[in-house]
């Protein structure tokens, strides 16, 4: 069976992921997977070509040897401690199944070396910055570039969400991410809202009144609105009037909502939103 993998690095977000893993797994009746990874240390030997003698350059190097294994020991028991914290926030919060990973190297490697036994990954980035920070959040841009699975990017504390909205242009492939998005037992039953960014002419409602017919046939309870403007403003404008939960959207194709994603506006979003963002393919 596939798995929630959630990414924990030990900053004050872990908690966070753990939640909404945790929920994600319970709402999928998925086992869970919470990650962690020792990166390659930023520790440099120094320069010791200079003209200190050969005797002490070996001496120096052993020490400084020594002291990186020393504290590559501490990173990878530090990590330990951290996925055995998270284990038991998840297993509080309900989760049944869950197992921990600790490996070296970067982040992204290591959910390359599980991309089989993925059905979501989690990460986390702290809300009170404008920037992507923390050791997790600044991969988050890269997976939701690189990797096919589901994101889920938790921001500040994790509540449940009530309702989602989604980005909707109405191509072939937004349609494809609907679909895929109706289908997903992790939305299942909660309050949807569609929202088209461009002009309010016959085409584009013509568009979404099918999108909205589509989730309702899935059981949604459907709420449009096509909206002129931005799209970064347009939505982030929505989601804080209509206290939008989780913002739902697909990264994929050559739409104005790809560009959205893999462009400029994938950094914005990714560093100022204040709510959970599910990103699919």
């Amino acid at each position: 069976m596939k798995k929630i993998i959630a990414c924990i690095d030990g900053s004050s977000i872990g908690d966070a992921v753990c939640d909404a893993a945790a929920w994600a797994a319970n709402t999928l009746d998925a086992p869970l997977m919470l990650l962690h990874t020792v990166e390659k240390s930023d520790f440099n030997a120094a320069d010791l070509s200079g003209t200190i003698g050969l005797d002490a350059r070996e001496a120096l190097l052993k020490e400084l040897a020594d002291l990186d294994a020393k504290r590559n020991k501490l990173a990878v028991d530090h990590g330990k401690a951290v996925l055995e914290a998270a284990k038991q926030r998840a297993i509080d919060d309900g989760a049944t199944s869950v197992e921990t990973l600790q490996r070296h190297g970067d982040v992204l490697d290591a959910l390359e070396e599980k991309s089989d036994e993925i059905r979501l990954i989690v990460m986390g980035r702290n809300g009170g910055s404008q920037q992507v920070s923390d050791h997790l959040g600044s991969h988050a841009e890269r997976a939701a570039r690189v990797r096919n699975e589901p994101l889920l990017l938790t921001v500040g504390p994790f509540d449940p969400p009530q309702n989602f909205m989604i980005a909707y242009d109405g191509r072939s492939t937004s349609v494809n991410a609907l679909k895929r998005i109706a289908e997903s037992n992790l939305v299942k039953g909660l309050p949807c809202h569609i929202v088209t960014v461009g002009e309010n002419n016959v085409a584009n409602q013509a568009r979404q009144a099918d999108a909205a017919q589509f989730m309702i046939e899935y059981g949604f309870d459907v709420t449009t609105d096509l909206i002129p403007g931005n799209i970064f403003n347009v939505l982030k404008s929505y989601q804080s009037h209509h206290n939008i939960d989780l913002l739902v959207m697909g990264a994929y194709g050559h739409s104005a909502v790809r560009e959205f994603f893999v462009g400029s506006n994938t950094t914005r979003m990714l560093s100022t939103s204040k709510k959970p963002l599910l990103i699919i393919k």
